[in-house]
Formats: C-alpha cells, sequence, structure tokens
C-alpha cells in the first residue's frame, strides 16, 4: 500500500535532490566543490527543514482548531 503524502513533503524531497547529486558527484565521482558551493548545499537542506518545520506546525494548528471546534 502507498502511503499518502502532502504535497509540500514531496516539493521539499524534490527540492533536495540537486544536493544529493553534488553529493554523489563528490563522494563517487571525486568531484571537488567550492566553499560557496557546499554554502549553497548547507542552504538548501536548512530550507527543507524550515519547510518541513513549518507544514507540522500548520497541521497542529489544524488540528488544535478541529478539536477545539
Amino acid at each position: 500500500m502507498i502511503r499518502r503524502t502532502s504535497p509540500t513533503r514531496v516539493g521539499l524531497l524534490l527540492g533536495t535532490e540537486p544536493l544529493f547529486a553534488a553529493l554523489f558527484a563528490v563522494f563517487v565521482g571525486g568531484e571537488h566543490l567550492t566553499s560557496q558551493e557546499w554554502i549553497g548545499g548547507l542552504l538548501i537542506v536548512a530550507s527543507a527543514y524550515f519547510g518541513r518545520h513549518i507544514e507540522t506546525k500548520g497541521r497542529m494548528k489544524e488540528n488544535l482548531e478541529q478539536e477545539a471546534g
């Protein structure tokens, strides 16, 4: 059975795809990244975590409103 997921989760996962491609290139392909590229990767990861935090916070708020209802 396929689990249901939100469009936000899918978007965040797809947004981190370039980061995983770069890490694969570094560790498997022997590529070298500049400090600017590493900072960009860290920004991608930080934004993904921030997006997950916002989604979780919004869902918690919705659940509280439904319970109070």
